[in-house]
């Protein structure tokens, strides 16, 4: 499929049927997720995969018994590092490596990676950059015929202490992922026009496309 056929067709799926996702399959989602952009290129994000039954059973539980989670074959929890940029030495080495900056003028940007962050701010961050590669997750999972749902209904601080989660480790999102039941699946709720969501130039600008794709 196109990126375009991939997008129109990923749903978020709430009833499963029993399938095998392989240790193949998920190295290659987490291969393409790994492409997703990320600020000072900190890439700050792990994918911990589960397919036991019994640890399915137990986040069933930290996701509020949602059923989906228990129809699921196997759910990825992503997980953000707080420690956004451990080395910012190899970063800025990296940056000057591919030609993108010289030496000199990486050592105006260490101090701006070592900068102290309010816990507030350095949250939003990280949830910013991991959420991107949570969608290119679930787009990688569709294309490969793996239907899959994320899921924010989560008790956070029961999962961290399920997963001994150290303290600058976070978790982002649950994506759980199997067969879709297409007997269950129903029609694609609404969604907003391009006339709804589009602004041209500035905000309050009010742009109507006769021709817009529906």
């Amino acid at each position: 499929m196109s990126f375009a056929q991939t997008a129109e067709h990923r749903r978020s799926i709430h009833n499963f049927l029993p399938m095998e996702i392989t240790d193949a399959q998920i190295q290659e989602m987490v291969r393409i997720a790994a492409l997703s952009p990320s600020g000072y290129n900190a890439q700050p994000w792990e994918f911990v995969f589960y397919r036991d039954r019994e640890k399915i059973k137990d986040l069933h539980q930290l996701c509020m018994s949602q059923d989906q989670v228990l129809e699921s074959s196997a759910v990825c929890v992503v997980v953000g590092d707080k420690n956004i940029v451990k080395d910012p030495d190899q970063l800025v080495s990296d940056w000057a490596e591919y030609g993108y900056i010289d030496e000199e003028y990486g050592k105006h940007w260490k101090p701006k990676m070592r900068m102290e962050r309010p816990d507030w701010k350095t949250r939003e961050m990280v949830i910013r950059n991991a959420a991107l590669a949570c969608m290119s997750l679930m787009y990688a999972a569709d294309d490969m015929g793996i239907a899959n749902c994320p899921m924010m209904g989560v008790r956070q601080m029961g999962l961290r202490k399920w997963m001994d989660l150290p303290e600058d480790k976070m978790p982002v999102m649950v994506i759980v992922m199997g067969k879709e039941d297409t007997e269950k699946t129903l029609e694609r709720l609404p969604r907003k026009s391009v006339n709804e969501l589009l602004h041209l130039e500035e905000y309050n600008s009010s742009v109507i496309f006769s021709n817009q794709l529906s």
